[in-house]
């Protein structure tokens, strides 16, 4: 007579690492620049990234693939910053998925006074 040994291994959870994303910029940007990379993982599946807020609307875009935050448009933050005074800080929200689980993030983005022409 035998023995057989089966073993019951649990599946490992699925999990999304991912850290708020902080840069510090002058305002003075061009639409295209890459302000940086969200720093992010899971592991099971692909994630993709959407761009779920934003304080000074149309300022930045997330690529879905791959979480670089990049420049939309650079009159934006040079409006709101430079001219009107109004915005230190940009802030922004980005969903993280990897399609069953997700995860939201904060981006911060501290904007530089040195770079308004006065």
């Amino acid at each position: 007579m035998g023995i057989v040994f089966a073993s019951c291994k649990k599946d490992e959870p699925e999990v999304i690492n991912a850290d708020d994303f902080t840069a510090s910029t002058g305002a003075m940007l061009r639409d295209g620049n890459v302000l940086g990379t969200i720093n992010a993982s899971t592991n099971k599946g692909t994630l993709t990234y959407t761009l779920a807020s934003q304080s000074i609307a149309g300022a930045i875009t997330v690529n879905a693939s791959t979480g670089q935050i990049v420049v939309a448009d650079s009159d934006n933050f040079y409006e709101v910053y430079c001219r009107l005074n109004s915005v230190k800080t940009f802030t922004a929200e980005v969903f993280i998925s990897n399609g069953s689980i997700s995860k939201t993030i904060k981006v911060t983005i501290e904007l530089k006074m040195e770079d308004c022409k006065g």
